[in-house]
């Protein structure tokens, strides 16, 4: 015997349509702008870190325009940056010291020792390793 398809009751029909168009009320008015909520209160929270941020930033470089503003900076920042000198003042540019000077004639034997053994080419080089008399 065969038993007959089963058939969903008009009753039960009308509860799980009743039931659909709940969850989607929910999902509407609950669901969609919690989210909505969540995603502003990110932004707002960003935004608020990026004012943060401009507002040091813009601190500093108020501090730095009033700062050169003075007498003082200007004219340490043209001694050091142009190398201006006041009125009356005279300038001096120390050069470092040559290498010939500082260095003792041990040390530029050395070197010149050590730049013909670079100049040497490779078999010479061995040869004079192997042989003792060199």
């Amino acid at each position: 015997m065969k038993t007959p398809p089963r058939t969903i009751s008009n009753r039960t029909a009308k509860w799980l349509t009743a039931a659909a168009l709940l969850f989607v009320a929910f999902y509407l008015l609950a669901v969609t702008p919690l989210r909505t909520y969540i995603q502003q209160q990110h932004q707002m929270h960003q935004a608020e870190q990026r004012y943060e941020i401009l507002a040091d930033t813009n601190k500093q470089l108020q501090d730095r325009a009033t700062q050169l503003q003075s007498d003082d900076e200007i004219k340490r920042l043209a001694r050091e940056k142009y190398e201006l000198v006041e009125p009356g003042q005279q300038a001096y540019a120390v050069m470092p010291p040559s290498p010939a000077i500082t260095q003792p004639a041990e040390q530029q034997a050395q070197q010149q020792e050590q730049q013909a053994e670079k100049k040497k080419g490779l078999a010479e080089r061995v040869w004079n390793a192997v042989t003792p008399w060199n």
